[in-house]
């Protein structure tokens, strides 16, 4: 019986591989990969800041018509058709920036407003908001705009400024709920 018995190797190549593993972890790690786990790291923490700090407003477009000029004043209003889906997420005094369809953006800019009131009976275009133009029709590249009673254009409504990060974060909660 104790012939056939063959010597017990499992035990001595286990000790081999355990005095192996044990040498590389003794060694201090080399230079390249020291220094390229901190340059990660940096690089997350910088792209992380980013993201952080990067505004990303939730925007609501319609259409806009320039309706009057208010000559005590010197200030111009603009009525905004608002979809009907998004009128809970418009507030009076929010920011509006108005691009006019004669006056192309890319050539004369946009023309910033704010709410001033919002008409609550949906009408065949949706919700009617008037808007007063901040700086009269002065738009973003200094450039003013001749007044046209009946001007048509699109609005672009800031709702909400929120983070990148949050946007994203919004995003991956909403996918992983469904």
């Amino acid at each position: 019986m104790a012939a056939n018995k063959k010597p017990d190797r499992s035990r001595s190549d286990a000790f081999q591989h355990t005095a192996i593993i044990q040498e590389i972890m003794s060694k201090k790690p080399g230079f390249l990969v020291r220094w390229g786990n901190i340059l990660l790291f940096i690089i997350v923490l910088i792209i992380g800041f980013l993201f952080w700090s990067i505004q990303y407003p939730e925007t609501i477009h319609g259409s806009a018509r320039l309706t009057q000029k208010v000559s005590a004043t010197s200030q111009y209003v603009a009525e905004i058709a608002i979809p009907q889906s998004a009128i809970d997420h418009v507030k009076k005094g929010q920011r509006v920036l108005l691009q006019f369809h004669s006056y192309p953006a890319e050539e004369f800019g946009l023309v910033p407003a704010a709410i001033d009131s919002i008409n609550r009976e949906p009408s065949a275009e949706g919700f009617i908001a008037k808007v007063v133009l901040a700086q009269r029709l002065r738009t973003t590249y200094n450039k003013e705009i001749p007044y046209t009673d009946g001007l048509l254009g699109t609005a672009e409504i800031f709702a909400t400024d929120i983070r990148l990060l949050e946007k994203i974060y919004a995003d991956i909660r909403k996918r992983i709920k469904k």
